[in-house]
């Protein structure tokens, strides 16, 4: 028989950790004291607590959006370019994309995020200018190399804007030279969007799960859900599961 310590995954302290699998350790919070205190008296707390379960996704915000409505979420790559700046880095060698992406649900724009990667290590930046069949897009990358990364919520809060308030945050996903930066702005009320008018939805949603699960078809890679590595099973079309990731 395994001993049942040898099963845990222990802390730094020793203690067994069982929390979640980007947690640092079984005592960390997702949110600091200070930014807890500042987040207070906004929606973020205030208001429906599924925004706390969204405020702190880690990497998964496509998974936790696609359960909130039980349907489909859709992300489109607004921009995705390489940048270059003036600046002296510690690596020899250092590339930097800008990216943008919206994601939709219910026909519906709920969120933009915005991105700076930053590829320190060499097999990853071979791997995205690899290009043709093996190239390997800047939003697998962490899939590709096996890589669990790191999740820092390092801000957030809330504004007006003319439809409400628009809450927005600020994190870094980051592990084995690979680094992004994520700013997502959400459209007010974005957990209240209303289903557009689509004869047999539900039905065509039933369907194309059925199809999935009984034929096992094999889903390309994607960081949509980090932990998946696949896109979700309520995607309707094959079209869509072809879309980019939030990162």
């Amino acid at each position: 028989n395994v001993p049942r310590e040898a099963m845990a995954g222990r802390d730094e302290d020793g203690r067994a950790n069982f929390g979640d699998i980007m947690q640092r350790s079984s005592g960390e919070m997702p949110l600091s004291p200070w930014l807890r205190k500042k987040l207070q008296d906004t929606a973020w707390m205030q208001s429906h607590p599924y925004h706390g379960v969204v405020l702190t996704a880690n990497g998964a915000l496509q998974r936790t959006m696609s359960a909130w409505y039980q349907s489909e979420i859709k992300v489109e790559v607004i921009f995705n370019r390489e940048i270059s700046e003036m600046i002296s880095w510690a690596h020899p060698f250092v590339k930097q994309y800008d990216r943008r992406v919206q994601m939709s649900c219910c026909g519906q724009v709920f969120c933009v995020a915005t991105s700076r990667i930053i590829l320190s290590d060499r097999r990853a930046v071979d791997a995205v200018e690899s290009g043709g069949v093996g190239g390997v897009g800047i939003a697998q990358l962490f899939k590709h190399f096996r890589i669990l990364p790191r999740f820092y919520l390092t801000d957030a809060g809330a504004q007006s804007c003319p439809g409400g308030v628009q809450l927005w945050r600020d994190y870094v996903l980051e592990g084995s030279g690979i680094e992004c930066r994520i700013r997502e702005d959400f459209s007010p009320n974005f957990l209240e969007l209303r289903p557009m008018a689509q004869e047999g939805y539900r039905e065509k949603e039933a369907e194309a799960i059925s199809r999935c699960r009984s034929n096992s078809i094999s889903l390309e890679p994607h960081l949509g859900d980090l932990l998946k590595g696949t896109r979700c099973l309520n995607v309707l079309e094959d079209e869509i599961a072809k879309s980019a990731s939030p990162l």
